[in-house]
């Protein structure tokens, strides 16, 4: 189903994973557009972003997510970290629990 929240984030993923940043960015955005506002979802925009050249929208997501309150996996903030080219950053977060919550 098209509409269905999972395939666009699943396709975000799959266009991520193929380096077809562009695409994966138009999936996460749709997600969220349609509510589906979840820290995580923001994180792989964030990394989508980073890697195809916006950094600034990058570092927005970035400070967002780590100032908020929301749950986020600390594993996919560390992608995030690295598709910033942080890897010392990203490395921090992979030794932390792997579900965080920022009071």
């Amino acid at each position: 189903d098209p509409n269905h929240p999972l395939t666009r984030i699943y396709a975000g993923y799959t266009y991520a994973a193929m380096a077809r940043y562009p695409e994966a960015i138009a999936a996460f955005e749709e997600q969220l557009k349609r509510g589906g506002a979840d820290a995580n979802t923001r994180i792989y925009l964030g990394y989508a972003c980073a890697r195809a050249g916006r950094r600034a929208e990058a570092r927005k997501i970035l400070a967002e997510v780590e100032t908020g309150r929301q749950y986020f996996s600390s594993v996919e903030l560390a992608l995030l970290h690295a598709g910033l080219g942080e890897t010392e950053e990203g490395l921090i977060y992979l030794v932390m629990p792997h579900t965080r919550v920022r009071p």
